[in-house]
């Protein structure tokens, strides 16, 4: 298997269990105001030395988008899921 299609996450969870601490209001205000509108948090990016990036699914529309340190969405990352 090659070092692409391994778990670069290791033991991580997608959704870190003490992710309250580690989201600002701004990001916990937006990803609150996504849910209400059928949206549901993915998974949370940690790149190292650098902002938590929630990435979140709208399942209806096959689409994901990443919220931004500022709580904004970040237009672009917003795409369509490709389904095999």
């Amino acid at each position: 298997m090659s070092d692409f299609e391994t778990n670069r996450r290791g033991s991580e969870e997608p959704i870190p269990g003490n992710l309250d601490s580690m989201l600002n209001d701004k990001q916990k205000a937006t990803i609150t105001e996504l849910t209400n509108i059928g949206w549901e948090l993915w998974f949370v990016r940690r790149p190292k030395f650098q902002p938590v990036i929630p990435v979140m699914l709208d399942k209806k529309n096959d689409s994901i988008a990443m919220v931004g340190e500022d709580g904004n969405v970040l237009e672009e990352f917003i795409t369509q899921v490709r389904r095999a």
